[in-house]
């Protein structure tokens, strides 16, 4: 129980500390009167140069497709990376199946990448040509 304890004072520290820093930033804010709408201040603005184009514009389904498989391979490695580094110490304790259920979890994404490959997800060249027809 004393474990649960540490947990909930520390998840109440860090909600009461955010919240304190949030309240903190408005009371400054409001004493400078910047509070005051402006519509130079609901530009946008990055890096320091003015945007040429709205920042509302669509973007392909391509784009959405290699963010997907981004993430899901980066999950993989997240995952694969520290399975390799305890990999001696789960072999003893739980035997070979440690060893299946990963090269099933690798051969479920090969198949995934193999699927995306004749799909033409990675084609970036073939989809540009398509887009700017």
């Amino acid at each position: 129980m004393d474990a649960y304890i540490a947990i909930l004072a520390a998840l109440g520290f860090g909600v009461l500390l955010s919240g304190g820093f949030m309240a903190l930033s408005w009371f400054v804010s409001f004493m400078q009167g910047q509070n005051q709408p402006d519509p130079i201040k609901y530009t946008t603005y990055e890096c320091g140069i003015p945007p040429k184009v709205n920042a509302r514009q669509r973007y392909t389904v391509g784009f959405y497709l290699i963010a997907l498989t981004f993430l899901i391979f980066d999950v993989e490695t997240a995952l694969l990376y520290p399975w390799a580094n305890s990999f001696h110490k789960l072999a003893r304790e739980l035997g070979a199946p440690i060893l299946w259920t990963m090269l099933v979890f690798t051969a479920l994404l090969v198949v995934a990448l193999i699927y995306m490959w004749k799909e033409g997800v990675l084609d970036w060249a073939r989809r540009a040509r398509t887009q700017g027809k």
